[in-house]
């Protein structure tokens, strides 16, 4: 992971667009075959939901330990 400890109030739209691009660029490369079942937004989707889950675990935690 790119961000492996991020703040917990990261959000996906604060990761570099380049880098975003670059990521979506990648997985068509390793997954050619996918490239005509998935636009631009699954990936994205797919990114944005492991920071969400990330911040989801650390309000978790937070809560837990109050």
């Amino acid at each position: 992971m790119l961000h492996p400890d991020p703040p917990n109030d990261f959000k996906f739209a604060e990761v570099d667009r380049n880098h975003v691009a670059a990521v979506r660029e990648y997985a068509r490369l390793v997954h050619p075959r996918e490239e005509k079942l998935y636009t631009d937004d699954d990936p994205n989707h797919a990114m944005g939901n492991l920071f969400a889950v990330k911040t989801h675990k650390q309000n978790l935690k937070l809560s837990n330990t109050e």
